[in-house]
């Protein structure tokens, strides 16, 4: 038995890998959250069966997505590998429990999607993501020390996902380190993606989707 953990890039279907569209189209089982589901919904094979994965029954959908019996494809918004590892680490332990042999099929991130909105190149940024069950003040510290440190690369930063998030990191670093410039992208390869740059005092009151990510030049 075998599973998959792909990865579906951050919002544009056509960034879809060759080998996830295909697994996608093989697979018996597709596990994932709606918003993922949704985009690839024409793609799954007809007689595909689909989980629907929420907050409140993430593991027991999970492990009825693993109690098939059957290949099982579990969709990933971005990539695997970026900003996404609790969840991942979580799929993977349910899966082998299961006696699942797990691959995982990397994606594009929003964060090469910003890069190369920007023009960055990945030698000269520094990425730090808050999209994880941690004290969001020891967070902010370990942002405190990266700005300290980062001998002039730019710092791509996943702020919380909830709708101050951005506004919240924007008032910690203007208090500490003055009203610099930066920019604030959403829904990056969405038809209604939005990058702007901003000063940080004009960011107060600032609301945000779940799919955003600052760059402190």
């Amino acid at each position: 038995m075998r599973a998959y953990i792909i990865g579906v890039g951050p919002g544009d279907p056509e960034l879809l890998t060759v080998k996830g569209l295909r697994l996608i189209q093989s697979c018996e089982v597709i596990v994932g959250w709606r918003s993922v589901l949704e985009r690839f919904a024409g793609f799954f094979k007809e007689n595909a069966r689909v989980i629907e994965l929420t907050y409140k029954d993430e593991v027991r959908k999970l492990e009825e997505a693993f109690s098939s019996g059957k290949e099982v494809c579990v969709l990933n918004h971005g990539d695997p590998s970026v900003s996404d590892f609790q969840f991942v680490e979580k799929v993977k332990g349910t899966a082998k429990s299961k006696g699942y042999s797990v691959e995982v099929i990397p994606g594009v991130s929003s964060v090469n999607a910003l890069m190369a909105r920007l023009g960055l190149d990945l030698s000269n940024v520094i990425y730090m993501t808050m999209h994880v069950r941690a004290n969001e003040r020891e967070l902010l510290k370990e942002l405190d020390k990266l700005m300290e440190c980062k001998g002039g690369r730019s710092i791509l930063l996943f702020p919380p996902p909830d709708q101050q998030g951005v506004e919240r990191v924007a008032k910690h670093l203007l208090e500490r380190f003055g009203d610099m410039q930066v920019w604030v992208a959403e829904r990056l390869t969405y038809p209604d993606e939005k990058v702007v740059k901003v000063r940080l005092s004009e960011l107060n009151g600032y609301r945000n989707s779940d799919l955003v990510a600052m760059v402190i030049p």
